[in-house]
């Protein structure tokens, strides 16, 4: 089988060379004619043959004809693996640690006292070195000498191959440790004539100095999110405008920072101390021309061009430069920049605060709104912590929309409906972008613009900036576009030219940008961050909302009460540091998430802690990051004792099987194989995570963790996603004494993953029982969590947003269930639990009802109450708040909608709001937005392909077309609200389009057939029947049907669907799915289109 090409391509971006096994030995020892011919005999083994064809070696020199000779070997292959591995060893002296894959595990030590040859010790198995005693290596060694062997083990990386394209590495420097560089076009077949080389993929030059493109520069938006308030020193007034120390305040103070007795008779100042002012304002704006650290020459060994350093205080390294003559093309500006200082200590920031963008919490008295109401606005459970691992993951949905149709909206939604929205007290885009408008209009002289025209352009880009979604950004590249840099009469040299030369333009341009991007990274964010609490929200999705920071403090002051009335206890800074003084773990920091009706405080155990002087200033591991031991042991207990999740789901997979299971078992109990009637109970755990009895959870764990030690095994994946290299690093806990083979291992993983490379760590970490325990206690019992500037400690319940948190929950009430719930698993019934959310299928009406009661009533020994408002079910019984519309077919449980008849599930889209379509979207608009576009549509499409939507043995003919259509709808949708905010020319994309859909339509026939042909599926039987043929139909007519919706827009691309559909092999379609298309126009109605 010959080298994958996707693989190929991956090596041939860290390699220059990359050859078989084969064609390599072929250069290095003459043979290049026949290298077979000298290599492989008719004796030889198949391991041996298939080693010599398919295993790589990657060199970064091309390898020099002839160069080695070939003679029958005088040694033992294992003195040869010795010899390289002391030869790396000895290398790899004075680099603090080794890097090879052949030497991990392996040290060189000499006894005290003792001269000559150190002794190699292995302190650490590594099965890599294990699988080259095997005999195909072996007979290599024998066919190609000594010499070629060493060549191969200390000068190049080898890579032996698995099944399905995949590769283990088995020397030579980590692949996984390095840079992912950009993926290299895809070459030629491996041809040993020519060796191919990729003179840009050195690994060497990833560490030079090199100026990435402006497409590449973005102004970082993330530094604006959740920043909490800057206070004016010695007072509780907060800051507004921009902070304390900004290098405008540090020249020149604006007046509300200047204190009272200076603030009327201001003082000015000398024109001498203007101009060193303005001097030293420059460093800031143009640091490019004083040599200081800049965005435009990035040290790519040490940040990427997306996590760019904060340029904010740059005192510093302003001292460290010491005097310096002024560049004479900046000094044009400094009148300018005096102005900006002037204007700037003179601009009244919340005056203009007051006027564009007025409190959202004063009354009609003109006063703040009382405590009462603020907590009025908060139901009662909405103030619960959710872990803010479970919130991002995208495998796990929560029903946290509407729960029934039409007439029969719950209690609580119809009460919610009535409550303000706590998203009502944001300030509206406009209103942000105003202030930021009338701040640049007082502070930034309009001779630095240039022109009326360029400030337009510029607060367009602003405007774009505002109104952005949380994970998109701006880059230079385009605050560049429409700007004119003839306009900016600072740009020009001081003497008048003729005619403008290149390298002038060139210095213009980048004058000009060094301006734009101070503008947008050390004007405009400051000014957003100190003015407003800049969040997402979990109703709004990606949407991002500004909150007055004199509002948000309002707002939160009762919350935060509550919560530390509740849950937490406060506790003094000295009790404080002495508590965190004795732990491993530190304190974490939460936040406020508002949410349509409330607020949700999350808690961030992933924020890694300050460096300190005892971590050599670097930053030390987050809660998360220490707690991974305790989380692969706990996986590893998860899979090694099933029975002790009880009704436990994660996501599709379990949700898929225990359905499927259920379906099967009732069709197998009843003589025609049909099911007899369902009934269906949810239930809702009331402040789940908050409620937990610590103690009984920690004797839960107690007997849950069964061995004594545990080692956890590492490596690392190198593979290609949505055109990029990408490298992930897993981690697996196991027994002690169950350390297998990696290549055996690998073998394993390549059945299920494609064009993939392996690499062992080697090197695993071990855990004793007695430490994680302890571990575990601490972290459960002494949870400390920093809400502005005070320390609380955790009462009850577990900490959140751990990465715990989740499979401490499902342990949790897992024991609940076999103690409690017993009378719910048997045969004729199925329990499910999506964290906290209970759903009970089962044939007797009785058990439904006994199961309601026994939740109603509780289990204080857990601290498990339901929410009674909550409770969703099927039942006739009179005392239900709410039970399914009696027309209703089917049953609504955390995103899915599953038929009370037949268990056939769909998608349940009416939970999502009605802004979901363009909130939930991150729209790129960088060097390869075309490509962006394309793999986010990829993968939205790929995202609702589970076999449990398409199992024909789960679901009906009719319910699987239908799940396909609206998938195709729903994507749709997103689609046109992508290419809007892409501001893409649809009549000259058309083509574009055209293709773009097709690609789709087939992705997702090969995604839905890729499911189906999963583990998952195949261990239950899995039957998937759509037709490639069906699918180009039913995505083709979606696409038509939504884009006629606007057909304005897409007159060329409907014309090319319309042609599409009226082909011969489609004709007979149309009747076939009438029924689907007509069940598919609901889509405009539940996605607001």
């Amino acid at each position: 089988m010959p080298p994958s090409s996707v693989t190929l391509n991956i090596l041939r971006s860290y390699y220059p060379v990359v050859l078989t096994v084969q064609d390599y030995l072929a250069q290095i020892l003459g043979h290049r004619g026949n290298p077979a011919a000298f290599l492989i005999h008719e004796t030889d083994t198949i391991p041996y043959r298939s080693l010599l064809t398919n295993a790589l070696v990657c060199s970064r020199y091309d390898p020099i004809y002839g160069t080695i000779n070939v003679a029958s070997p005088m040694v033992h292959f294992r003195e040869i693996i010795e010899n390289a591995q002391r030869e790396m060893l000895t290398r790899a002296k004075g680099k603090g640690r080794t890097s090879d894959v052949l030497v991990a595990g392996y040290s060189l030590k000499r006894p005290p006292g003792q001269q000559g040859r150190a002794t190699l010790q292995n302190y650490f198995v590594n099965t890599i070195v294990t699988a080259l005693d095997s005999p195909e290596w072996d007979s290599l060694f024998q066919s190609i000498g000594e010499d070629a062997m060493y060549h191969l083990l200390t000068e190049t990386c080898l890579f032996m191959s698995l099944p399905n394209g995949c590769y283990c590495q088995m020397n030579g420097e980590f692949i996984v440790l390095r840079s992912p560089p950009p993926l290299q076009p895809s070459a030629p077949s491996v041809d040993p004539q020519e060796p191919i080389v990729d003179n840009m993929s050195d690994s060497h030059r990833q560490h030079k100095r090199r100026r990435p493109p402006q497409s590449n520069i973005p102004i970082v938006r993330a530094r604006m999110f959740y920043f909490r308030p800057h206070y004016v020193q010695h007072t509780n007034l907060l800051v507004i405008g921009l902070p304390p120390g900004h290098a405008l305040n540090r020249l020149h103070a604006s007046r509300h920072l200047r204190p009272e007795n200076v603030r009327q008779a201001f003082m000015d100042v000398s024109s001498r101390e203007q101009a060193a002012r303005s001097r030293h304002l420059a460093k800031y704006v143009f640091p490019r021309q004083f040599g200081l650290a800049n965005p435009f020459v990035v040290d790519f060994s040490v940040f990427s061009v997306h996590k760019l350093p904060d340029y904010s205080d740059r005192e510093k390294a302003i001292t460290a430069l010491g005097p310096v003559k002024t560049p004479q093309r900046i000094k044009a500006a400094l009148p300018l920049l005096e102005q900006l200082i002037w204007h700037h200590s003179k601009c009244g920031y919340k005056p203009i605060l007051q006027r564009v963008c007025p409190s959202k919490v004063i009354n009609e008295r003109n006063q703040p709104l009382d405590s009462s109401i603020i907590l009025e606005m908060v139901s009662e459970h909405s103030i619960q912590l959710h872990s803010q691992a479970v919130i991002s993951d995208p495998s796990i949905s929560h029903d946290i929309g509407s729960t029934t149709f039409g007439s029969a909206l719950s209690q609580i939604q119809r009460q919610a409906k009535h409550k303000p929205r706590f998203a009502e007290f944001a300030c509206s885009h406009a209103e942000v972008y105003y202030y930021a408008v009338c701040v640049t209009k007082a502070v930034v002289p309009l001779s630095l613009w240039g022109s009326e025209k360029n400030f337009k352009v510029i607060c367009r880009h602003v405007k774009s900036f505002i109104s952005a979604r949380r994970y998109e950004t701006l880059t230079l590249h385009e605050i560049m576009q429409d700007f004119s840099i003839s306009d900016c009469d600072w740009l020009m040299p001081a003497k008048p030219q003729a005619r403008v030369n290149a390298t002038d333009t060139l210095k213009r341009l980048e004058l000009a940008q060094e301006f734009l991007f101070w503008y947008f990274d050390s004007f405009i964010v400051p000014l957003l961050r100190t003015t407003f609490y800049v969040t997402e929200s979990s109703a709004f999705r990606n949407k991002v909302l500004y909150f007055r920071q004199d509002d948000w403090a309002t707002l939160c002051a009762p919350l935060i009460a509550k919560l530390s009335g509740d849950t937490f206890q406060k506790i003094t800074q000295g009790t404080a540091s002495e508590i965190m003084r004795q732990r491993t773990l530190g304190f974490s920091f939460v936040r406020l998430l508002p949410k349509e009706t409330g607020v949700r405080p999350i808690v961030n155990l992933r924020r890694k802690k300050v460096a300190t002087k005892y971590s050599n200033g670097q930053p030390q591991l987050s809660i998360n990051q220490i707690l991974q031991a305790a989380f692969q042991v706990l996986t590893y207990e998860k899979n090694a004792q099933k029975h002790l999740l009880g009704a436990s789901v994660f996501g599709h997979n379990e949700v898929y099987t225990k359905l499927k299971t259920y379906k099967v078992r009732l069709e197998s109990l009843s003589p025609d194989g049909s099911l007899p009637k369902l009934y269906f109970v949810k239930v809702d755990v009331q402040a789940c995570f908050d409620t937990i009895t610590q103690d009984k959870l920690l004797s839960i764990l107690r007997k849950l963790i069964s061995e004594d030690v545990y080692v956890t095994q590492r490596y690392g994946t190198v593979t290609l996603a949505a055109g990029k290299i990408k490298r992930t690093y897993v981690k697996t806990a196991m027994p002690d004494d169950d350390h297998p083979h990696f290549i055996s291992i690998a073998t394993k993983l390549a059945e299920t993953l494609r064009n993939t490379i392996f690499v062992d760590q080697v090197v695993y970490p071990y855990t004793q029982k007695k430490d994680m325990l302890q571990l575990l206690e601490e972290h459960i019992t002494e949870n400390i969590v920093k809400i502005g500037n005070d320390y609380y400690r955790q009462t009850i319940g577990i900490p959140q947003g751990s990465v715990l948190s989740t499979l401490l929950c499902s342990f949790f009430y897992g024991d609940l269930e076999r103690n409690e719930l017993k009378f719910a698993q048997d045969s004729q019934s199925t329990l499910l639990r999506l964290v906290d959310d209970y759903l009970l299928v089962t044939t007797s009406q009785a058990k439904a009802k006994k199961f309601l009661d026994v939740m109603k009533r509780g289990h204080p020994e857990y601290g498990c109450f339901i929410s009674k408002e909550k409770i969703l079910s099927n039942l006739d019984a009179e005392d239900l708040m709410n039970t399914v519309h009696p027309g209703q077919p089917v049953f609504p449980w955390c995103g899915y909608l599953i038929n009370m008849r037949d268990l056939s599930v769909s998608v349940d889209y009416s939970r999502f709001h009605p802004t979901y379509l363009s909130d939930s979207l991150t729209v790129d608009t960088g060097r390869k937005a075309a490509t962006t576009f394309l793999n986010k549509m990829l993968q939205l499409v790929k995202s609702r392909g589970h076999i449990i939507y398409t199992d024909a043995h789960l679901n009906t003919g009719h319910v699987i077309y239908c799940n396909v259509y609206r998938n195709f709808m729903s994507v749709a949708m997103k689609m046109h609200y992508y290419l809007r905010s892409w501001k893409l020319d649809i009549a000259k994309s058309s083509r574009f389009l055209q293709k773009s859909i097709h690609q789709i339509i087939v992705y997702a026939h090969a995604a839905m057939k890729n499911k189906a042909e999963h583990k998952i599926a195949k261990a239950s039987s899995a039957q998937f029947d759509v037709q490639k043929i069906q699918v180009l139909w039913l995505g083709t007519h979606a696409f038509h049907t939504v884009l006629s919706r606007k057909a304005h827009v897409y007159t060329q691309v409907l014309k090319a669907l319309e042609f599409e559909l009226s082909l011969p092999r489609y004709r007979r379609f149309k009747r076939r799915f009438r029924a689907v298309t007509k069940d598919g126009l609901e889509m405009f109605t539940l996605l607001t289109f």
